[in-house]
């Protein structure tokens, strides 16, 4: 404030006028970025939970029907062959490289802008013959637009395991 001579007080000067504009341009510019920045890391953070959710979903669907499965017909690192349980019905799990199909049919992601890049089936007893069945790995990689990844592997015991098929997928 600006005190006169006498010690009326007149206003403020110009110049304290624009200090005041620049520091409280300062704080708020301040302010907004740090609130950009935090929600731009709470929409990153959201969105790779639902990318780690869905495949972590995907994951435990296919392995729940394999363990399920009264038989498991054939498999490839690529794919798996198997008998519902209850229905009778064969499951066939698919990935050929682009995308995930089940029984011929492409599988709907529900996280936005996502796609499967890899999908595994690994035999964990290969060499070590049980009638019993086999204990399979799979493993599935799904990767979103954003450049987030997400991986999830999980065993299931496969019941009266056929074996796995060659290349040819026989």
């Amino acid at each position: 404030m600006n005190i006169s001579r006498t010690g009326n007080p007149r206003g403020f000067s110009l110049i304290e006028l624009v200090v005041a504009i620049v520091m409280s341009t300062l704080v708020l510019g301040a302010a907004f970025s740090a609130w950009v920045l935090v929600n731009k890391h709470t929409v990153s953070g959201k969105r790779k939970a639902v990318l780690q959710a869905e495949t972590d979903r995907m994951v435990r669907t296919i392995a729940s029907q394999i363990r399920t499965a009264p038989a498991v017909v054939a498999w490839t690192d690529r794919s798996i062959t198997m008998i519902a349980a209850g229905s009778g019905d064969t499951l066939v799990w698919a990935f050929d490289g682009d995308s995930l199909s089940h029984n011929d049919t492409m599988v709907r992601i529900s996280s936005p802008r996502a796609r499967v890049t890899d999908f595994h089936i690994a035999d964990l007893t290969e060499g070590n013959t049980s009638p019993r069945g086999a204990l399979l790995s799979v493993s599935l990689t799904m990767r979103d637009d954003f450049g987030d990844e997400s991986r999830v592997s999980m065993q299931a015991a496969a019941a009266r395991a056929a074996g796995k098929a060659n290349e040819f997928g026989q």
